[in-house]
């Protein structure tokens, strides 16, 4: 995992795995009812809004069919999908006690 993994952590971006995922159905779909954030639907909807609501059924049914076996084959990404809630709620609590240090220290 690089820094992209902890960012995905660390900014609550999803695990690498379902963040790779919609973003491989966004460029293969974009603009249509399958692309994950279509900006058709709005500024707030395609930057923001796309992970509060429930996706649009082709969305789903592209994310079925696309091909994630280089994905699924790395075993740091799936372990990462797997422990997503702890992997979260560890770096947060990493992050908070190295600020705290930083700020305290100087």
């Amino acid at each position: 995992m690089d820094s992209q993994g902890f960012n995905n952590i660390l900014f609550v971006q999803k695990d690498v795995y379902t963040w790779a995922l919609d973003h491989r159905v966004h460029h293969k779909y974009s603009e249509t009812n399958a692309d994950p954030h279509d900006a058709r639907r709005g500024f707030f909807f395609a930057h923001v809004g796309w992970l509060f609501t429930t996706p649009h059924p082709d969305v789903v049914a592209k994310r079925k069919a696309a091909d994630v076996s280089d994905l699924e084959a790395d075993p740091i990404v799936m372990w990462q999908k797997r422990q997503k809630t702890y992997s979260i709620r560890h770096s947060f609590f990493l992050a908070r006690n190295i600020i705290q240090y930083v700020c305290t220290r100087f």
